[in-house]
């Protein structure tokens, strides 16, 4: 009779079975070496480089329903888009029921994942496992702006939203712990926190107050040596609440009943001295200190226009020292200008200022003839000195002048006649004054 040894598992399932059987039952039995389980085994969680080679082999066993390994299985490995490359993609199992890869990690930072699935006929579906590995962004090489360019506010005030730029590497991944300096370039005010480190996402953000001068301001993010840097910021201040008027265009020295010259500017202006523009308010000006009795002509009441009221046709008729103008409008203090002067004008006519009286033949007409170069406004033109003579108009008695001819130069305007005389009675005598350039005068 033939011997066989029978291994007690074996023999106690052969028993169960036939027991089972014998009443009627039956069971399926799992293959022994037939895969059943899948397992990692190391270089899971790993953490390397974008675009780099994982330290460690990925490595997986695979065993049978007992636990026991499985000698050459097939193992697929594979990434999830954008993770990367695995080598080999396919691989048998060892005696130890074990195969490995290696991963070179995809182009993007974050988490990525590949699967290690044994195949095959008689596996089990889906008997696969995953492997998580973190690619680290490589060093900064670009800085950019995200958000916050372009804003409006008010002077002095905080931006409603902060100013937010980026640091990417060389495959466009945020950089973290990278120091970007902020600085103000333009207008004042300030900008913090600086110097303030990226987040995990490449973000550094600052918060931008505004200067105290309303229009163009700017600030700026750097980090040295890195593409796209400086980043710079444009802002825009704007005037707050309206508080008073200013002098936007003090009046200057100007000639008598002439337009003042540049035109007159009065401002609508907040605390920090800034143009309301927002304000249509009617301005009006008026003499204040008016030592020569002037009176101010030209338009005298206008609207504001962008918080400005320009005066383009004001005029003083009287010349004098030390003129003032007020400024007034809306519930606002009025102001005075500083002092300013009006001198003659261009000569432009001859006045006999002192007429002739009646004499005797020969003697010299008392008290003496006075002849002023006068502007438009009847102001005598001191700085005058033209060359005056005098004429005989109407000459009842044939008379002749003397001297001959009678020509005096005007001093500080005004030709003064001495020594006129006529040699032959009349009544109703008339003198002429001429002068170059200038209406002659009749006495």
């Amino acid at each position: 009779m033939s011997q066989f040894r029978y291994p007690l598992a074996s023999a106690a399932a052969v028993a169960l079975a036939a027991g089972m059987y014998g009443r009627g039952e039956s069971i399926i039995l799992p293959d022994e070496g037939q895969a059943a389980h899948i397992a990692i085994v190391s270089g899971d969680a790993q953490a390397g480089l974008v675009g780099g080679m994982l330290a460690q082999e990925l490595t997986v066993q695979v065993t049978d329903s007992r636990n026991r390994p499985v000698e050459n299985q097939e193992v697929v490995f594979s990434t999830d888009a954008g993770a990367g490359e695995v080598a080999p993609a396919t691989g048998l199992t060892n005696s130890d029921g074990q195969v490995a890869a290696n991963w070179q990690l995809g182009p993007g930072s974050g988490t990525q994942r590949l699967r290690a699935q044994a195949t095959g006929e008689g596996v089990p579906a889906e008997l696969a496992v995953t492997f998580t590995a973190t690619a680290l962004a490589g060093t900064g090489a670009f800085l950019e702006m995200v958000s916050g360019d372009d804003q409006t506010g008010s002077v002095g005030s905080p931006l409603a939203e902060p100013l937010v730029v980026r640091v990417r590497d060389g495959d466009g991944n945020p950089v973290p712990n990278v120091e970007v300096n902020w600085t103000v370039t333009g207008g004042g005010g300030t900008i913090e926190p600086t110097p303030v480190a990226t987040d995990a996402e490449g973000l550094a953000s600052a918060q931008r107050i505004l200067g105290a001068s309303t229009g163009d301001q700017s600030a700026q993010a750097e980090v040295g040596g890195l593409a796209g840097s400086p980043v710079t910021f444009t802002h825009t201040g704007t005037a707050t609440t309206a508080t008073r008027l200013g002098f936007l265009q003090e009046p200057f020295n100007s000639p008598a009943a002439t337009s003042i010259t540049p035109a007159v500017k009065v401002a609508v202006l907040d605390d920090l001295g800034n143009i309301v523009t927002s304000s249509a308010t009617p301005i009006t000006v008026a003499l204040g200190a008016n030592p020569a009795a002037g009176v101010l002509s030209g338009t005298l009441t206008v609207n504001a226009v962008a918080g400005v009221a320009t005066f383009s046709n004001l005029s003083i008729d009287r010349v004098g020292n030390g003129y003032e103008l007020v400024a007034s409008g809306g519930d606002f203090a009025p102001i005075s200008s500083a002092p300013f002067d009006i001198a003659s004008g261009s000569g432009n006519r001859l006045v006999i200022t002192t007429q002739p009286s009646d004499q005797v033949v020969g003697g010299n007409i008392s008290p003496a003839i006075q002849v002023t170069v006068q502007d438009a406004a009847g102001n005598t033109v001191s700085s005058a000195t033209t060359a005056i003579t005098l004429v005989i108009g109407v000459n009842p008695g044939n008379a002749s002048l003397s001297p001959s001819p009678a020509r005096v130069d005007a001093v500080n305007g005004v030709a003064t006649f001495s020594d006129i005389k006529l040699n032959r009675a009349g009544a109703g005598y008339t003198l002429v004054a001429l002068g170059s350039g200038l209406a002659s005068a009749g006495t």
